[in-house]
């Protein structure tokens, strides 16, 4: 199987660590603007401490002198643009940033106008002299988002163009290039073009008006209301950056379970002040707001949604909101759901709600992010099982929803559990804007104390085939496609990640977690992107490009989800953890609702339309050909079969083991495969700074602790429950 084949790579990570080779120390050469590029070549590798602070936009000196000549040749000065344009300046001084600290120089050179070789010259076919140029060699960008950068000649100089279709196209195409020259990517024939395939990449705070965080594990909100709207320092700015760096262009700034200052006239400078912040970054911002803000705020007796008066209220509201914030992007509800007001409670559907707000935002160009999170008393009537509640509330809404709104729904149906099937609202909403919500602070896999790569855990759902065509020959109907609206129209497309972001020296409390936020970014730009691709991109712009380092660092990675899902909750078997914190171990709550099911009969829940006895038919909410496939034991991917079945603890898996085996081989195992990682990081020294190598094997040392706890308490438990002792011995 997959799981152990990455599990074992893990467990084998020390073999491998004997062929590192040393890396070169010798001092860089002065670099010169040259063509003649191809001499002697001088490798270096920064390894001056770093906090983590600036995350994979640090800009360090490239290792190759010959690289850096030959960069220097071709964008050896920034023509200047429009610097009354805010988003186009801040990519113009992203170059002035970033250059220098690549090339190993004190700045960068920039001139009025093209006058020699190597200009750098960035804007959209809107600016005269971009425009000349694009039309002279026939070049042109039809994205919103999207960009060019392409090598031409004018007038016999070399000169390297970013074009973008909007002024935030622009900043997307410097990113990518600054991206580029810090990977040490080939320039010779540089010809990049790309757009993003949704259109709102959403990244969604926790943050709370006192400075808490809910799901935050990474220090306190960087937002600091006592004394906004003045700027402290340029944090939020920095954030801004990271986000438009890998293509993210709406924050929601605040928790679903949401104060109403956020909307409340006398705060509403203080998030404008954030705002124009992320406005010159290309970045809108949103707020979650709660459902019964009019009574709580506008003293109004109700908050039915087809009530006049609530509908003026929140009229005027939002119109208060776009006079003092232009680019709003809308709001983001949650209601009905954990005892949060909604419309429900007015006798209303959520199609209802949902379309007040529609109306209420359309004028302005904003959406609704409507949460498919129902939770409590309005859906406990649907079904006994919390997992099939969430289909069974919207499924027969479909079609109601006006196209302004996109629900936004969990990527599993319960909640962002190390692992689950992909939700099936995504093949059943057929008639519906659907926006998936990843969550990228690690709440159910081991917040910041366990390292686990999520970009792993999104590409298994965004690869995962719902089926949809009913055998009929052609393309799969994966969650990707679905997303992008290839499968069905769609008048908007999202997806949403809920933040791991605190106000922590590193931005996040676990260093290699900040791959999350990154991968995040990535898939929300283009789901298709490989987990390669991500992963390496980001390990050299975060470190640097010694092959050691990113083979070492990627390996490491890609193995840590399913090494976490192995010692927590193998085979998707359910929730495991305390119902308070959600970290360490709880297998005292054994309920069918998403929670672990094991006895001496064996482990799973039945939630399949095949099995005698108990069931909750949760596969009928498929497609016919997905369902058939999930109802049998024989032909459920094992990854899911103690999700839709009760497997007996002696079933023999695919690999020829017993599946009361496989489990007791992933407990034992963990401890000593966490040993590995730290190994192998271990060997890193020298390659990469001291201080976040300390901070690294510091992280692996509290992992390894709690993957004992986490072995030593599951392997007691299946022992007790399945009567099967346990006799793997650990290495």
């Amino acid at each position: 199987m997959k799981m152990l084949r990455r599990i074992a790579t893990i467990l084998l990570s020390s073999l491998f660590l004997f062929q590192f080779a040393a890396c070169k120390n010798t001092e860089a050469a002065t670099i010169t603007t040259t063509a003649e590029w191809e001499g002697p070549d001088v490798i270096t590798y920064t390894t001056a401490d770093e906090s983590g602070y600036d995350l994979w936009l640090r800009y360090a000196q490239i290792s190759s002198t010959n690289y850096i000549k030959k960069a220097q040749h071709y964008i050896g000065y920034v023509v200047t643009p429009d610097a009354s344009r805010q988003v186009i300046d801040s990519a113009y001084k992203e170059l002035l940033r970033g250059l220098p600290g690549l090339y190993g120089i004190e700045s960068i050179p920039t001139a009025e106008k093209i006058d020699k070789t190597g200009a750098l010259i960035l804007g959209t076919a809107s600016d005269p002299t971009v425009a000349e140029i694009a039309s002279a060699n026939e070049l042109s960008v039809t994205d919103k988002d999207g960009y060019l950068i392409k090598k031409v000649t004018v007038d016999g100089n070399d000169v390297t163009l970013i074009l973008g279709e909007s002024d935030s196209g622009v900043l997307y195409g410097t990113f990518k290039l600054l991206e580029i020259l810090s990977t040490e990517t080939d320039i010779s024939d540089l010809n990049v073009s790309d757009a993003p395939k949704i259109q709102w990449r959403v990244l969604n705070q926790l943050d709370n008006w006192d400075g808490s965080i809910e799901r935050g594990y990474s220090g306190k909100s960087i937002y600091d209301w006592t004394t906004l709207p003045k700027m402290n320092d340029t944090r939020i700015e920095d954030f801004a950056r990271a986000n438009a760096s890998v293509g993210i262009n709406t924050i929601v700034i605040n928790n679903v379970n949401s104060s109403t200052n956020y909307i409340d006239t006398r705060y509403l400078n203080k998030v404008a002040a954030v705002a124009k912040v992320f406005g010159r970054y290309g970045i809108r911002l949103g707020i979650s707001i709660t459902f019964d803000a009019p009574s709580r705020l506008g003293k109004l007796s109700t908050n039915d949604p087809l009530n006049k008066d609530v509908i003026k209220w929140w009229e005027d509201k939002t119109a208060e909101i776009y006079e003092a914030i232009p680019n709003f992007a809308g709001y983001l509800v949650k209601a009905d759901s954990e005892g949060r007001d909604g419309p429900s409670k007015y006798g209303r559907t959520h199609a209802e709600g949902a379309n007040m707000f529609a109306d209420v935002l359309a004028p302005y160009g904003g959406i609704i992010m409507w949460r498919a999170f129902v939770y409590g008393e309005a859906a406990n009537k649907l079904s006994d099982d919390i997992c099939n509640q969430g289909y069974e509330f919207f499924k027969p809404m479909d079609g109601e929803f006006k196209d302004n709104v996109i629900l936004q729904c969990k990527n599993g149906p319960r909640d962002f559990l190390p692992r689950e099937p992909v939700s099936p609202l995504f093949g059943g909403m057929k008639d519906t804007n659907m926006g998936i919500e990843l969550q990228i602070t690690q709440e159910y896999t081991g917040q910041d104390v366990n390292l686990c790569y999520l970009v792993s855990q999104w590409k298994y759902y965004l690869n995962f085939d719902l089926m949809l065509d009913d055998g009929a020959e052609g393309v799969p109907t994966t969650l990707s496609r679905i997303l992008q609206g290839n499968v069905y129209s769609q008048a908007n497309t999202l997806v949403a990640g809920v933040s791991n972001v605190g106000d922590c020296e590193a931005w996040n409390d676990g260093l290699l977690s900040q791959a999350n936020w990154y991968g995040f970014g990535r898939l929300a730009w283009d789901p298709d992107l490989t987990e390669e691709e991500i992963t390496e991109t980001w390990v050299k712009m975060t470190f640097n490009t010694n092959e050691d380092v990113v083979n070492t660092i990627s390996d490491i990675l890609y193995g840590s989800w399913e090494l976490y899902e192995a010692y927590t909750s193998p085979y998707s078997m359910g929730m495991t953890v305390k119902v308070d914190g959600h970290l360490d171990p709880d297998l005292s709550y054994r309920n069918g609702n998403g929670t672990i099911s094991v006895n001496r009969f064996g482990v799973g829940n039945n939630r399949n339309s095949t099995s005698k006895g108990n069931r909750t038919d949760a596969t009928v909410q498929y497609s016919p050909r997905l369902a058939a496939l999930l109802n049998d034991i024989d032909t459920c991917p094992e990854e899911l079969i103690c999700w839709f079945h009760h497997v007996p603890s002696k079933r023999v898996m695919s690999n020829g083991k017993t599946l009361i085996d496989n489990i007791y081989e992933g407990l034992v195992g963990a401890p000593q495969a966490v040993k590995d990682m730290k190994t192998a990081i271990s060997s890193l020294e020298g390659k990469i700074d001291d201080q976040r190598l300390r901070i690294m094997l510091k992280d692996f040392d509290e992992q390894y602790d709690h993957s004992v706890l986490w072995s030593e308490t599951m392997i007691k438990f299946f022992e007790q429950q399945t009567k099967v002792e346990c006799t793997v011995k650990s290495k």
